[in-house]
């Protein structure tokens, strides 16, 4: 199962950024808006419109007690890539995984811990399931690759049916 944060804090964000994105949609007209949480994109054809919302934005933000990352906020053409939720999106629907997601998986790849062969196998095939979702073949060969080599003594990759079986 992965993790998607506490329940409350989801709740008190969806609550408190309510005003926020009537806001965002209503007041300045930028319909193309997506939040999750405390993640958002909003998507316009006009570099201007964005330029001119921003510091109106920032300004209702520190309204609800909440700042921006500027780290993260960038103005920037699509076929650059929009990162958002552990994906970077590009035009006419190519999609890749984002660096910080890579990074993740391989990591816990690495550290894979489990109890029996059972429980082994949930866990590289729900990793597996994630990264079919990216059409990343060089992830999941950097995934497997990154394994213990004890686990490929009881496991191993099976290409036609993309998933891990018992040896």
């Amino acid at each position: 199962m992965h993790k998607i944060g506490n329940l409350t804090a989801q709740a008190a964000s969806n609550l408190n950024l309510s005003d926020f994105d009537y806001y965002v949609m209503n007041e300045l007209k930028l319909k193309n808006y997506v939040r999750y949480v405390d993640d958002i994109i909003i998507v316009s054809k006009s570099k201007e419109s964005l330029t001119r919302a921003l510091p109106k934005i920032k300004e209702k933000l520190k309204e609800t007690h909440q700042e921006m990352n500027t780290k993260k906020a960038k103005i920037d053409t699509a076929y650059h890539g929009v990162q958002f939720l552990g994906r970077v999106s590009y035009p006419y629907g190519y999609q890749k995984p984002s660096k910080q997601v890579v990074k993740r998986v391989c990591k816990k790849a690495k550290k894979m811990e489990y109890e029996n062969v059972e429980n082994l196998l949930a866990k590289v095939n729900s990793d597996i399931g994630i990264l079919k979702k990216h059409n990343c073949r060089k992830l999941i060969e950097n995934y497997i690759n990154e394994l213990p080599e004890e686990i490929n003594k009881i496991v191993r990759y099976d290409d036609t049916k993309t998933l891990f079986k018992k040896i």
